[in-house]
Protein backbone atom coordinates (compact mmCIF):
# COMPACT_ATOMS: atom_id res chain seq x y z
CA UNK A 1 0.00 0.00 0.00
CA UNK A 2 2.49 2.25 0.57
CA UNK A 3 4.47 1.38 -3.01
CA UNK A 4 0.76 2.67 -5.02
CA UNK A 5 2.68 2.49 -8.30
CA UNK A 6 4.21 -0.94 -8.04
CA UNK A 7 1.12 -3.07 -8.74
CA UNK A 8 1.52 -6.64 -8.22
CA UNK A 9 -1.44 -7.27 -10.52
CA UNK A 10 0.26 -6.06 -13.70
CA UNK A 11 2.84 -8.70 -15.51
CA UNK A 12 5.39 -6.14 -15.83
CA UNK A 13 7.88 -7.63 -17.72
CA UNK A 14 12.01 -7.26 -16.71
CA UNK A 15 13.97 -4.17 -18.23
CA UNK A 16 16.68 -5.22 -20.14
CA UNK A 17 19.83 -4.01 -17.98
CA UNK A 18 22.02 -3.57 -21.22
CA UNK A 19 19.37 -0.85 -22.40
CA UNK A 20 19.05 1.08 -18.36
CA UNK A 21 16.30 3.59 -18.66
CA UNK A 22 17.35 7.64 -18.43
CA UNK A 23 15.15 8.15 -15.71
CA UNK A 24 13.54 6.79 -12.15
CA UNK A 25 11.61 3.45 -13.39
CA UNK A 26 9.91 0.73 -11.46
CA UNK A 27 10.35 -2.35 -12.79
CA UNK A 28 10.33 -6.47 -11.92
CA UNK A 29 13.67 -8.05 -12.19
CA UNK A 30 15.16 -11.30 -11.85
CA UNK A 31 17.51 -11.56 -8.51
CA UNK A 32 20.12 -13.32 -10.99
CA UNK A 33 20.25 -10.00 -12.86
CA UNK A 34 21.18 -7.86 -9.47
CA UNK A 35 24.27 -7.76 -7.46
CA UNK A 36 25.14 -6.30 -4.06
CA UNK A 37 26.86 -2.63 -3.93
CA UNK A 38 30.62 -3.81 -4.27
CA UNK A 39 31.90 -0.49 -2.06
CA UNK A 40 28.51 -1.78 0.71
CA UNK A 41 30.03 0.33 4.38
CA UNK A 42 28.58 -2.39 6.64
CA UNK A 43 30.75 -5.40 7.02
CA UNK A 44 29.91 -6.47 9.91
CA UNK A 45 28.19 -9.92 9.91
CA UNK A 46 23.81 -9.15 10.45
CA UNK A 47 22.98 -11.40 13.54
CA UNK A 48 19.06 -11.07 12.38
CA UNK A 49 20.07 -13.10 8.89
CA UNK A 50 18.85 -15.78 9.75
CA UNK A 51 15.57 -14.58 11.51
CA UNK A 52 15.02 -12.28 8.49
CA UNK A 53 15.64 -15.02 6.44
CA UNK A 54 13.17 -17.13 7.77
CA UNK A 55 10.50 -14.27 7.12
CA UNK A 56 10.88 -13.85 3.99
CA UNK A 57 10.75 -17.66 3.44
CA UNK A 58 7.36 -17.29 5.05
CA UNK A 59 5.78 -14.14 3.80
CA UNK A 60 7.58 -13.70 0.51
CA UNK A 61 9.56 -10.92 -0.29
CA UNK A 62 7.46 -7.68 -0.09
CA UNK A 63 9.43 -5.00 -0.40
CA UNK A 64 10.90 -2.84 -3.20
CA UNK A 65 15.16 -2.44 -4.09
CA UNK A 66 16.15 0.69 -5.53
CA UNK A 67 18.84 -0.41 -8.07
CA UNK A 68 21.46 1.32 -10.49
CA UNK A 69 23.83 0.47 -12.92
CA UNK A 70 27.16 2.43 -13.20
CA UNK A 71 27.70 3.65 -17.20
CA UNK A 72 31.17 2.41 -17.45
CA UNK A 73 30.03 -1.49 -16.42
CA UNK A 74 31.52 -4.35 -17.80
CA UNK A 75 28.55 -6.57 -17.23
CA UNK A 76 25.76 -4.38 -18.84
CA UNK A 77 23.62 -7.44 -18.59
CA UNK A 78 23.60 -6.48 -14.25
CA UNK A 79 21.89 -3.95 -12.02
CA UNK A 80 23.94 -3.32 -9.01
CA UNK A 81 22.11 -2.41 -5.62
CA UNK A 82 21.77 1.37 -5.66
CA UNK A 83 20.70 1.98 -1.87
CA UNK A 84 20.41 -0.03 1.12
CA UNK A 85 19.10 -3.79 0.51
CA UNK A 86 21.92 -6.12 -0.40
CA UNK A 87 21.70 -8.84 2.84
CA UNK A 88 17.66 -8.88 1.56
CA UNK A 89 18.98 -8.96 -1.90
CA UNK A 90 21.50 -11.74 -1.16
CA UNK A 91 18.77 -13.68 1.08
CA UNK A 92 15.88 -13.85 -1.68
CA UNK A 93 18.35 -15.04 -4.17
CA UNK A 94 19.77 -17.74 -1.64
CA UNK A 95 16.07 -18.96 -1.46
CA UNK A 96 15.48 -19.07 -5.09
CA UNK A 97 18.45 -20.92 -5.79
CA UNK A 98 17.10 -23.48 -2.35
CA UNK A 99 13.58 -23.70 -3.27
CA UNK A 100 12.92 -23.10 -6.79
CA UNK A 101 10.07 -21.16 -6.03
CA UNK A 102 9.13 -18.90 -8.33
CA UNK A 103 7.59 -16.46 -6.31
CA UNK A 104 11.52 -15.53 -5.12
CA UNK A 105 12.71 -15.43 -9.14
CA UNK A 106 11.80 -11.95 -9.30
CA UNK A 107 11.47 -9.17 -7.23
CA UNK A 108 10.06 -5.47 -7.75
CA UNK A 109 12.80 -2.75 -7.92
CA UNK A 110 12.98 0.69 -8.56
CA UNK A 111 15.75 2.18 -11.14
CA UNK A 112 17.96 5.37 -10.41
CA UNK A 113 20.27 6.44 -12.59
CA UNK A 114 23.73 6.77 -11.71
CA UNK A 115 24.45 9.57 -9.61
CA UNK A 116 28.39 8.94 -9.08
CA UNK A 117 30.48 6.54 -6.92
CA UNK A 118 30.89 9.21 -3.61
CA UNK A 119 26.82 10.40 -4.20
CA UNK A 120 26.16 6.40 -4.14
CA UNK A 121 28.23 5.63 -1.17
CA UNK A 122 26.96 8.30 0.85
CA UNK A 123 23.44 7.06 0.13
CA UNK A 124 24.21 3.69 1.60
CA UNK A 125 25.92 4.77 4.84
CA UNK A 126 22.64 7.31 5.13
CA UNK A 127 20.59 4.10 4.74
CA UNK A 128 22.57 2.09 7.03
CA UNK A 129 22.25 4.74 9.85
CA UNK A 130 18.66 5.35 9.15
CA UNK A 131 18.47 1.46 10.21
CA UNK A 132 21.16 1.61 12.96
CA UNK A 133 23.24 -1.12 11.42
CA UNK A 134 26.59 0.37 11.16
CA UNK A 135 28.57 0.02 14.11
CA UNK A 136 31.57 2.34 14.43
CA UNK A 137 34.40 1.04 12.81
CA UNK A 138 32.56 0.07 9.90
CA UNK A 139 30.93 3.64 9.95
CA UNK A 140 34.88 4.93 10.06
CA UNK A 141 35.98 2.99 7.18
CA UNK A 142 33.61 4.10 4.88
CA UNK A 143 34.43 7.53 5.63
CA UNK A 144 37.68 6.95 5.06
CA UNK A 145 37.14 5.48 1.55
CA UNK A 146 34.66 8.78 0.96
CA UNK A 147 38.07 10.59 1.80
CA UNK A 148 40.09 8.66 -0.84
CA UNK A 149 37.29 9.21 -3.58
CA UNK A 150 36.87 12.12 -2.77
CA UNK A 151 40.76 13.40 -2.67
CA UNK A 152 41.29 11.44 -5.69
CA UNK A 153 38.16 13.65 -7.34
CA UNK A 154 40.14 16.60 -5.90
CA UNK A 155 43.57 15.24 -7.05
CA UNK A 156 45.10 16.84 -3.55
CA UNK A 157 44.35 15.90 -0.24
CA UNK A 158 41.66 16.99 1.56
CA UNK A 159 42.08 18.82 5.10
CA UNK A 160 39.73 17.87 8.23
CA UNK A 161 37.11 21.04 7.39
CA UNK A 162 37.79 20.90 3.55
CA UNK A 163 36.46 17.27 3.90
CA UNK A 164 33.67 18.19 6.44
CA UNK A 165 32.29 20.80 4.05
CA UNK A 166 32.24 18.34 0.77
CA UNK A 167 30.48 15.99 2.89
CA UNK A 168 28.00 18.08 3.79
CA UNK A 169 27.43 19.09 0.13
CA UNK A 170 26.62 15.45 -0.55
CA UNK A 171 23.95 15.28 2.22
CA UNK A 172 26.47 13.67 4.74
CA UNK A 173 27.10 16.34 7.30
CA UNK A 174 29.35 14.86 9.93
CA UNK A 175 31.85 17.02 12.59
CA UNK A 176 35.83 17.59 12.07
CA UNK A 177 35.98 15.95 15.67
CA UNK A 178 34.25 13.14 14.33
CA UNK A 179 36.47 12.88 11.42
CA UNK A 180 39.56 12.77 13.81
CA UNK A 181 37.58 10.06 15.62
CA UNK A 182 36.91 8.18 12.73
CA UNK A 183 40.84 8.55 11.32
CA UNK A 184 42.18 7.61 14.71
CA UNK A 185 40.24 4.03 14.63
CA UNK A 186 41.33 3.29 11.48
CA UNK A 187 44.84 4.22 11.03
CA UNK A 188 46.21 3.66 14.71
CA UNK A 189 43.78 0.92 16.18
CA UNK A 190 42.43 -1.03 13.30
CA UNK A 191 45.41 -2.25 12.77
CA UNK A 192 45.86 -3.81 16.56
CA UNK A 193 42.47 -4.72 17.90
CA UNK A 194 40.24 -5.68 14.54
CA UNK A 195 38.51 -8.09 16.95
CA UNK A 196 37.70 -5.58 19.21
CA UNK A 197 36.28 -3.17 17.09
CA UNK A 198 34.23 -5.35 14.91
CA UNK A 199 32.32 -6.46 18.23
CA UNK A 200 30.82 -3.10 18.22
CA UNK A 201 33.14 -1.35 20.31
CA UNK A 202 31.83 2.70 20.23
CA UNK A 203 33.21 6.09 20.60
CA UNK A 204 33.54 6.43 24.33
CA UNK A 205 35.52 3.34 24.78
CA UNK A 206 37.84 4.92 22.01
CA UNK A 207 38.06 7.58 24.17
CA UNK A 208 39.25 5.55 26.76
CA UNK A 209 42.24 4.02 24.45
CA UNK A 210 42.94 7.36 23.09
CA UNK A 211 43.48 8.98 27.02
CA UNK A 212 45.30 5.70 28.29
CA UNK A 213 47.82 6.04 25.27
CA UNK A 214 48.36 9.62 25.78
CA UNK A 215 48.63 9.08 29.33
CA UNK A 216 51.20 6.15 28.97
CA UNK A 217 53.27 9.04 26.67
CA UNK A 218 53.63 11.21 29.56
CA UNK A 219 54.57 8.93 32.04
CA UNK A 220 57.39 7.51 29.98
CA UNK A 221 58.87 11.21 29.53
CA UNK A 222 58.35 11.74 33.31
CA UNK A 223 60.12 8.71 34.08
CA UNK A 224 62.74 9.58 31.68
CA UNK A 225 62.66 6.13 29.91
CA UNK A 226 63.78 7.37 26.12
CA UNK A 227 62.08 7.83 22.75
CA UNK A 228 58.76 8.39 22.35
CA UNK A 229 58.58 6.43 19.60
CA UNK A 230 59.32 3.41 22.03
CA UNK A 231 56.48 4.40 24.15
CA UNK A 232 54.19 3.70 21.45
CA UNK A 233 55.86 0.46 20.49
CA UNK A 234 54.82 -0.97 23.72
CA UNK A 235 51.87 0.68 23.81
CA UNK A 236 50.48 -0.82 20.83
CA UNK A 237 51.97 -4.07 21.84
CA UNK A 238 50.15 -3.91 25.22
CA UNK A 239 46.76 -3.25 23.14
CA UNK A 240 47.35 -5.74 20.87
CA UNK A 241 47.28 -8.36 23.46
CA UNK A 242 43.61 -7.29 24.25
CA UNK A 243 42.41 -8.10 20.73
CA UNK A 244 39.86 -11.17 20.48
CA UNK A 245 38.56 -10.68 24.06
CA UNK A 246 36.07 -8.74 26.43
CA UNK A 247 37.35 -5.52 26.78
CA UNK A 248 38.43 -3.75 30.07
CA UNK A 249 39.56 -0.66 30.09
CA UNK A 250 40.87 -0.93 34.10
CA UNK A 251 42.73 -4.09 32.61
CA UNK A 252 44.61 -2.29 29.65
CA UNK A 253 45.90 0.19 32.43
CA UNK A 254 47.14 -2.08 34.58
CA UNK A 255 48.90 -4.01 32.31
CA UNK A 256 50.76 -0.49 31.40
CA UNK A 257 51.65 0.19 34.71
CA UNK A 258 53.52 -2.93 34.71
CA UNK A 259 55.17 -2.24 31.67
CA UNK A 260 56.11 1.51 32.92
CA UNK A 261 57.38 -0.38 35.81
CA UNK A 262 59.28 -3.17 34.72
CA UNK A 263 60.95 -0.45 31.92
CA UNK A 264 61.58 1.94 34.62
CA UNK A 265 62.52 -0.56 37.04
CA UNK A 266 60.36 0.87 39.93
CA UNK A 267 57.68 -0.43 42.43
CA UNK A 268 53.80 -0.48 40.95
CA UNK A 269 53.21 2.31 43.22
CA UNK A 270 55.15 4.77 41.82
CA UNK A 271 54.74 3.74 37.90
CA UNK A 272 50.60 4.06 38.95
CA UNK A 273 51.06 7.05 40.60
CA UNK A 274 52.89 8.95 36.97
CA UNK A 275 50.04 7.22 35.02
CA UNK A 276 47.14 8.03 36.96
CA UNK A 277 49.12 11.62 37.32
CA UNK A 278 49.54 11.67 33.70
CA UNK A 279 46.23 10.36 32.68
CA UNK A 280 44.39 13.09 35.08
CA UNK A 281 46.55 15.95 33.80
CA UNK A 282 49.36 16.38 37.02
CA UNK A 283 52.29 16.11 37.57
CA UNK A 284 54.37 13.69 39.57
CA UNK A 285 54.37 16.56 42.72
CA UNK A 286 50.67 17.72 41.91
CA UNK A 287 49.34 14.66 42.85
CA UNK A 288 49.62 15.97 46.55
CA UNK A 289 47.84 19.02 45.78
CA UNK A 290 45.17 18.53 43.71
CA UNK A 291 44.08 22.02 43.55
CA UNK A 292 47.14 23.10 41.56
CA UNK A 293 45.54 21.08 38.76
CA UNK A 294 46.73 22.50 35.54
CA UNK A 295 42.89 22.63 33.67
CA UNK A 296 44.86 23.12 30.41
CA UNK A 297 46.02 19.90 30.31
CA UNK A 298 43.15 17.99 31.97
CA UNK A 299 42.51 14.31 29.84
CA UNK A 300 38.69 14.18 28.54
CA UNK A 301 37.11 10.97 30.13
CA UNK A 302 34.55 9.35 27.23
CA UNK A 303 31.26 11.82 27.67
CA UNK A 304 28.81 8.28 27.40
CA UNK A 305 29.76 6.27 30.08
CA UNK A 306 27.21 3.96 30.20
CA UNK A 307 28.08 2.46 26.50
CA UNK A 308 29.70 -0.85 26.94
CA UNK A 309 32.67 -1.92 23.91
CA UNK A 310 30.30 -3.75 22.81
CA UNK A 311 27.16 -1.61 22.18
CA UNK A 312 27.07 0.11 18.24
CA UNK A 313 27.14 4.07 18.37
CA UNK A 314 23.97 5.32 17.02
CA UNK A 315 24.86 8.12 14.28
CA UNK A 316 22.90 10.60 16.14
CA UNK A 317 25.41 10.27 19.55
CA UNK A 318 28.69 10.16 16.79
CA UNK A 319 27.68 13.38 15.41
CA UNK A 320 26.98 15.30 18.36
CA UNK A 321 29.64 17.75 17.49
CA UNK A 322 33.51 18.62 18.86
CA UNK A 323 32.41 18.98 21.96
CA UNK A 324 32.93 15.16 22.47
CA UNK A 325 35.58 14.59 20.28
CA UNK A 326 38.98 14.08 20.62
CA UNK A 327 41.59 17.43 20.52
CA UNK A 328 42.77 18.01 16.52
CA UNK A 329 45.18 20.66 15.57
CA UNK A 330 43.17 23.71 13.97
CA UNK A 331 42.98 24.57 10.51
CA UNK A 332 43.11 28.06 10.61
CA UNK A 333 43.83 31.16 13.48
CA UNK A 334 39.79 31.40 12.98
CA UNK A 335 40.00 27.81 14.11
CA UNK A 336 42.01 28.40 17.26
CA UNK A 337 40.02 31.18 18.77
CA UNK A 338 36.87 28.76 18.73
CA UNK A 339 38.81 25.77 19.99
CA UNK A 340 37.71 23.95 22.85
CA UNK A 341 39.76 24.95 25.82
CA UNK A 342 41.38 22.09 27.33
CA UNK A 343 42.10 20.57 23.86
CA UNK A 344 45.96 19.65 22.80
CA UNK A 345 47.67 18.95 19.89
CA UNK A 346 48.48 15.41 19.81
CA UNK A 347 45.77 13.57 18.38
CA UNK A 348 46.87 12.12 15.27
CA UNK A 349 44.70 14.32 13.29
CA UNK A 350 45.38 15.31 9.92
CA UNK A 351 45.76 19.53 9.21
CA UNK A 352 46.23 21.09 5.54
CA UNK A 353 49.65 19.32 5.05
CA UNK A 354 48.67 15.92 5.22
CA UNK A 355 51.80 14.60 3.87
CA UNK A 356 53.88 16.19 7.03
CA UNK A 357 51.89 13.63 9.49
CA UNK A 358 53.35 10.85 7.45
CA UNK A 359 55.74 9.33 9.69
CA UNK A 360 59.52 8.64 8.64
CA UNK A 361 60.21 4.62 7.85
CA UNK A 362 62.67 4.61 10.63
CA UNK A 363 59.88 6.03 13.14
CA UNK A 364 57.53 3.85 11.60
CA UNK A 365 59.93 0.55 12.73
CA UNK A 366 60.39 1.90 15.66
CA UNK A 367 56.22 1.44 16.45
CA UNK A 368 56.26 -2.22 14.93
CA UNK A 369 56.08 -4.80 17.68
CA UNK A 370 58.80 -7.04 18.81
CA UNK A 371 56.93 -10.35 19.34
CA UNK A 372 56.33 -12.86 16.07
CA UNK A 373 53.02 -13.37 16.68
CA UNK A 374 51.96 -9.60 17.46
CA UNK A 375 54.25 -9.10 13.62
CA UNK A 376 52.20 -11.41 12.16
CA UNK A 377 48.84 -10.49 13.20
CA UNK A 378 50.05 -6.83 12.10
CA UNK A 379 50.98 -8.38 8.32
CA UNK A 380 47.26 -10.45 8.26
CA UNK A 381 45.68 -6.89 9.27
CA UNK A 382 47.24 -4.23 6.87
CA UNK A 383 46.58 -7.52 4.06
CA UNK A 384 43.27 -7.18 4.82
CA UNK A 385 42.77 -3.50 4.88
CA UNK A 386 44.81 -3.25 1.51
CA UNK A 387 42.80 -5.96 -0.12
CA UNK A 388 38.96 -4.51 1.19
CA UNK A 389 40.04 -1.18 0.06
CA UNK A 390 40.60 -2.24 -3.55
CA UNK A 391 37.89 -3.59 -4.01
CA UNK A 392 39.27 -7.30 -3.85
CA UNK A 393 37.07 -8.34 -0.95
CA UNK A 394 37.86 -10.63 1.89
CA UNK A 395 40.27 -12.91 0.16
CA UNK A 396 42.84 -12.54 2.78
CA UNK A 397 43.66 -15.73 4.89
CA UNK A 398 45.85 -15.46 8.36
CA UNK A 399 47.99 -18.51 9.11
CA UNK A 400 50.29 -19.07 12.12
CA UNK A 401 53.21 -19.14 10.40
CA UNK A 402 55.20 -17.79 7.67
CA UNK A 403 54.20 -14.28 6.85
CA UNK A 404 51.36 -14.42 8.86
CA UNK A 405 48.34 -14.32 5.67
CA UNK A 406 47.80 -16.24 1.85
CA UNK A 407 45.78 -14.41 -0.82
CA UNK A 408 42.75 -15.82 -1.74
CA UNK A 409 40.95 -16.18 -5.03
CA UNK A 410 38.54 -13.28 -6.03
CA UNK A 411 35.23 -14.16 -6.00
CA UNK A 412 33.28 -13.86 -9.40
CA UNK A 413 30.48 -11.19 -7.91
CA UNK A 414 33.26 -8.85 -6.64
CA UNK A 415 34.97 -9.51 -9.72
CA UNK A 416 31.50 -8.44 -11.88
CA UNK A 417 31.39 -4.96 -10.02
CA UNK A 418 34.24 -3.71 -10.91
CA UNK A 419 35.02 -1.17 -13.99
CA UNK A 420 37.79 -2.06 -16.27
CA UNK A 421 40.14 0.69 -14.35
CA UNK A 422 39.60 -0.57 -11.17
CA UNK A 423 39.52 -4.12 -12.06
CA UNK A 424 43.34 -3.87 -13.26
CA UNK A 425 44.06 -1.75 -10.51
CA UNK A 426 42.75 -4.48 -8.09
CA UNK A 427 44.75 -7.17 -9.95
CA UNK A 428 47.78 -5.39 -9.27
CA UNK A 429 47.25 -5.40 -5.71
CA UNK A 430 46.39 -8.94 -5.76
CA UNK A 431 49.87 -9.45 -7.16
CA UNK A 432 51.71 -7.65 -4.53
CA UNK A 433 49.78 -9.02 -1.50
CA UNK A 434 50.60 -12.34 -3.04
CA UNK A 435 54.02 -11.64 -3.77
CA UNK A 436 54.80 -10.69 -0.08
CA UNK A 437 52.60 -13.54 1.36
CA UNK A 438 55.18 -15.82 -0.78
CA UNK A 439 52.71 -18.38 -1.43
CA UNK A 440 53.89 -18.65 -4.97
CA UNK A 441 57.60 -18.49 -4.05
CA UNK A 442 59.75 -21.52 -5.15
CA UNK A 443 60.59 -23.07 -1.69
CA UNK A 444 57.05 -23.64 -1.69
CA UNK A 445 56.83 -23.40 2.37
CA UNK A 446 52.80 -21.83 2.35
CA UNK A 447 51.65 -24.96 0.09
CA UNK A 448 50.63 -27.02 3.67
CA UNK A 449 48.29 -23.83 4.58
CA UNK A 450 46.51 -23.88 2.28
CA UNK A 451 42.46 -24.41 2.97
CA UNK A 452 41.06 -27.22 1.99
CA UNK A 453 38.90 -25.52 -0.61
CA UNK A 454 41.87 -24.19 -2.40
CA UNK A 455 43.00 -28.04 -3.10
CA UNK A 456 41.01 -28.93 -5.77
CA UNK A 457 40.94 -25.48 -7.10
CA UNK A 458 43.53 -23.98 -9.76
CA UNK A 459 44.65 -21.78 -6.88
CA UNK A 460 45.96 -24.91 -5.50
CA UNK A 461 47.59 -26.38 -8.31
CA UNK A 462 49.76 -22.95 -9.37
CA UNK A 463 51.04 -22.51 -5.45
CA UNK A 464 52.31 -27.06 -5.51
CA UNK A 465 53.34 -26.38 -9.47
CA UNK A 466 55.52 -22.94 -8.34
CA UNK A 467 56.76 -25.59 -5.31
CA UNK A 468 57.80 -28.30 -7.53
CA UNK A 469 59.04 -26.45 -9.84
CA UNK A 470 57.04 -28.12 -12.62
CA UNK A 471 57.07 -25.12 -14.99
CA UNK A 472 58.23 -21.91 -14.52
CA UNK A 473 55.21 -19.84 -13.08
CA UNK A 474 56.13 -16.86 -15.61
CA UNK A 475 55.19 -19.59 -18.16
CA UNK A 476 52.39 -20.55 -17.09
CA UNK A 477 50.91 -17.30 -15.83
CA UNK A 478 50.72 -16.11 -19.61
CA UNK A 479 48.55 -18.99 -20.70
CA UNK A 480 45.95 -17.09 -22.12
CA UNK A 481 44.02 -20.36 -23.15
CA UNK A 482 44.17 -21.56 -19.46
CA UNK A 483 41.14 -19.89 -18.60
CA UNK A 484 40.13 -21.88 -15.64
CA UNK A 485 43.78 -20.32 -13.96
CA UNK A 486 42.94 -17.09 -14.36
CA UNK A 487 39.60 -17.25 -12.56
CA UNK A 488 41.60 -17.90 -9.45
CA UNK A 489 44.76 -16.36 -10.57
CA UNK A 490 44.38 -13.20 -12.03
CA UNK A 491 47.32 -12.31 -14.73
CA UNK A 492 49.44 -10.07 -13.88
CA UNK A 493 50.41 -7.16 -16.01
CA UNK A 494 53.22 -5.35 -15.32
CA UNK A 495 53.75 -2.31 -17.21
CA UNK A 496 49.96 -0.94 -15.01
CA UNK A 497 52.06 -0.66 -11.70
CA UNK A 498 52.94 2.40 -12.39
CA UNK A 499 50.18 4.70 -14.19
CA UNK A 500 47.35 2.41 -12.41
CA UNK A 501 48.73 2.02 -9.07
CA UNK A 502 51.74 3.66 -8.30
CA UNK A 503 50.19 7.07 -9.39
CA UNK A 504 46.48 6.24 -8.20
CA UNK A 505 46.57 4.81 -5.19
CA UNK A 506 44.87 6.86 -2.19
CA UNK A 507 47.65 7.98 0.49
CA UNK A 508 46.17 6.20 3.34
CA UNK A 509 46.36 2.34 1.04
CA UNK A 510 50.11 3.61 0.20
CA UNK A 511 51.16 4.25 3.55
CA UNK A 512 49.38 1.02 4.74
CA UNK A 513 51.23 -0.77 1.72
CA UNK A 514 54.66 1.26 3.54
CA UNK A 515 54.00 -0.44 6.85
CA UNK A 516 53.06 -3.99 5.60
CA UNK A 517 56.52 -4.17 3.60
CA UNK A 518 58.31 -2.82 6.55
CA UNK A 519 56.62 -5.54 8.89
CA UNK A 520 57.47 -8.34 6.36
CA UNK A 521 61.00 -7.39 7.19
CA UNK A 522 60.87 -7.12 10.66
CA UNK A 523 59.36 -10.54 10.68
CA UNK A 524 62.25 -11.96 8.74
CA UNK A 525 64.59 -10.02 11.18
CA UNK A 526 62.90 -11.44 14.57
CA UNK A 527 63.08 -15.12 12.53
CA UNK A 528 66.73 -15.12 11.73
CA UNK A 529 65.70 -15.01 8.50
CA UNK A 530 63.70 -18.52 8.53
CA UNK A 531 59.85 -17.00 8.55
CA UNK A 532 58.95 -20.46 8.15
CA UNK A 533 60.71 -22.49 10.25
CA UNK A 534 64.32 -23.79 10.79
CA UNK A 535 64.48 -25.94 7.44
CA UNK A 536 64.11 -22.29 6.05
CA UNK A 537 66.87 -21.11 6.70
CA UNK A 538 68.72 -24.51 5.63
CA UNK A 539 67.51 -23.51 1.93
Amino acid sequence: MSQPHFRRDEAVASTDPSHAPATTTPMLVDVDQIVPYDRNPRRSPNDKRDELKAYIRETGFNQVLTITQRPDTDHPELYMIGVGGNTRLRLVQELWHETGDAHFQQVWCQFQPWTGETQTLVAHIQDNDLRGELIFIDRAIAVQELRDMLEAEAGQSLSQRALRDRLAERGYPISRTMIGWYQYTVDTLFPLIPALLQTGMGRPTITKIYDLQKAFGKAWQSLDLGEAEAANNLFEQTLQRHDGEAFDPDRLRRDLEEELSVSADCDMQRASLEFGGALHGRSNTEIETPSDTNRDDTARTAPETGQSAGAPDTHAKQCEGSDSGPPHRNDSAEDSRTARPGTTDSCPIDEEDHAADVPSPAATDASLPRDLKSLRSRAWTLASRIAQGSRLGDIVLPIRDGLGFLVGPVALETQQSWTPDVGRRALCVWWHLATLAEQFARHGRACPYMPDTWRQRRIGDAMRQARDGQQAFSQWQWQQADRDLFADVPPLEPNDLGPMLYQNWAESRWHDWIRLVETYRAIYRTTGDAPWGDDDARR
